[in-house]
């Protein structure tokens, strides 16, 4: 037992401090981005209105017309820049970025990423993974990963019978080292000691790092599928299509596949991220276009806390019908399927999802909003409720023209303007819950710079509503019958 405890330490030492200091290193990237990559991911100067997403689009294909259009993601903040992802068959798997600035429409450079991260992070991912050393480092760390519990085990049996016979029934004998003892006999007990300490920790390492490898990840994910535990994938196929053959349908759908041949109608992005807003998505979003006629355009919202994306927890995503004649890439990594939009006069079916709660349309006229989550928890939304409950409130609706106003402000400012402007003597708590309640109708939204929340007012909503009842009839105009 003690030369297998022994050797296999020797095994696992180095894969455990590369592991250690590499996903140390890990959690700062979003910095070191930002260190290395200030040039591409920053903008020299915010302000102003911002160009729309088929112009940031057609610059970015001017300058590297490689490849085909991927998707689009919009900038995390007002100093980020819009990334236009392209894929590029000879990348394999990694994608082309190219980063525009969101006010001037000018390319601020090109990165090969990974799933949207970083030359750099990529670098450090794979140092953890496999050591840089393909498929020989990657079983390395997942047999390194394997015998570390085999480690701590032995090592708690090897302790728990010295002190046996040494102190019997005393826990601090087991827990603390014996600080009297010399030599060799003090530093096994320091180790003893220390890994009684860290055990439980070593345990959950091991145990966690292995659902990530190849061979064990792949055993979990076969008992996640007995348990029906995975989160459910969204169907991103359009009501009454057909799916196309080989095609899987899911959100996944074409993610890494063969590149379409024509890109999507830049004017399409536009469309698609207007009924987002409109359907209360805000904040960072990644629009990709359709695999084909029977797919939809996926909207889906980047909540990443710690990187160059998100506001706020919990991603949410949404689909637009692909509008005609349009072509390009299929759902990558999240989205849900948008039924066809009513006929004129009717509001679009728009479907969101908020973490793996899958969106069913139903019906016609206000879109209706069927969203079942994991805990066999349903609930309906009526778009048009939230909306007209948002404005029915006196207090919201001041709210929204200081907004109109000055957008961008933060809680304190827009409590201090409602006092010291309008004089409405209401608690900070209580304008944060009719904040809520605008953001929920979509009316505003929220973004994190550093520690502060500001809240931006969007008209896009109102917009959606005015189409639908405001719009000309070619037709001409009809009596109305009492």
């Amino acid at each position: 037992m003690l030369r297998l405890h022994f050797y296999a330490g020797v095994f696992v030492a180095p894969f455990l401090l590369v592991a250690a200091l590499t996903g140390l290193i890990y959690t700062f990237t979003p910095q070191l981005d930002q260190l290395v990559y200030g040039e591409q991911l920053r903008v020299e100067q915010s302000g102003g209105q911002a160009r729309p997403l088929a112009e940031q689009i057609t610059a970015a294909r001017s300058a590297h017309p490689e490849g085909t259009l991927a998707s689009v993601t919009t900038p995390a903040g007002p100093r980020h820049t819009t990334r236009v992802v392209l894929s590029v068959p000879e990348l394999g798997e990694r994608q082309r970025t190219v980063f525009v600035d969101p006010y001037t429409a000018r390319v601020r450079g090109e990165l090969t990423t990974w799933y949207g991260s970083t030359p750099l992070t990529t670098w450090l991912d794979d140092l953890h993974r496999n050591l840089h050393l393909g498929e020989t480092g990657r079983l390395y760390s997942e047999v390194a990963a394997s015998w570390l519990g085999v480690v701590v085990a032995g090592g708690l049996v090897l302790w728990l019978g010295r002190c046996r016979g040494q102190r019997a029934g005393s826990a601090r004998g087991v827990l603390l080292p014996d600080r009297g003892a010399k030599g060799v006999r003090r530093t096994r007990r320091f180790h003893a000691a220390t890994g009684v300490w860290l055990a439980l920790g070593l345990f959950f390492l091991s145990a966690t790092g292995l659902t990530w490898s190849h061979y064990a990840g792949e055993r979990f994910g076969q008992l996640l599928d007995a348990v029906k535990g995975r989160a459910p994938e969204l169907d991103t196929l359009l009501p009454g299509a057909e799916p196309p053959d080989g095609a899987e349908g899911g959100e996944h759908a074409g993610h890494g596949g063969t590149p379409k041949a024509a890109d999507a109608d830049p004017a399409a992005f536009d469309s698609a991220l207007a009924a987002a807003r409109a359907a209360g998505l805000g904040g960072t979003v990644e629009v990709t276009p359709p695999a084909d006629a029977s797919s939809a355009w996926v909207v889906a919202q980047n909540d990443n806390a710690q990187g160059l994306d998100g506001q706020g927890p919990g991603p949410r995503r949404l689909a637009h019908p692909a509008p005609a004649g349009s072509r390009g890439r299929s759902a990558g990594r999240g989205g849900a399927g948008l039924g066809a939009a009513g006929t004129r006069g009717d509001a679009p079916r728009l479907p969101a999802v908020r973490r793996g709660r899958r969106a069913r349309t139903r019906g016609s006229g206000a879109a209706h909003l069927d969203l079942i989550g994991k805990c066999v928890v349903a609930y309906r939304l009526d778009v048009a409720d939230d909306l007209f409950k948002a404005l029915s409130d006196p207090t919201r609706r001041t709210i929204l023209d200081e907004l109109t106003e000055r957008s961008g402000q933060t809680l304190f400012e827009i409590c201090a303007r409602l006092s010291m402007k309008h004089r409405l003597g209401i608690s900070r708590q209580a304008v944060s819950q009719h904040l809520a309640v605008l953001e929920a109708a979509g009316l505003v939204e929220s973004r994190r710079e550093g520690r502060y929340k500001f809240h931006d007012l969007n008209t896009a909503p109102l917009r959606r509503i005015a189409e639908r009842w405001l719009a000309p009839d070619p037709s001409g105009p009809e009596e109305s019958t009492p």
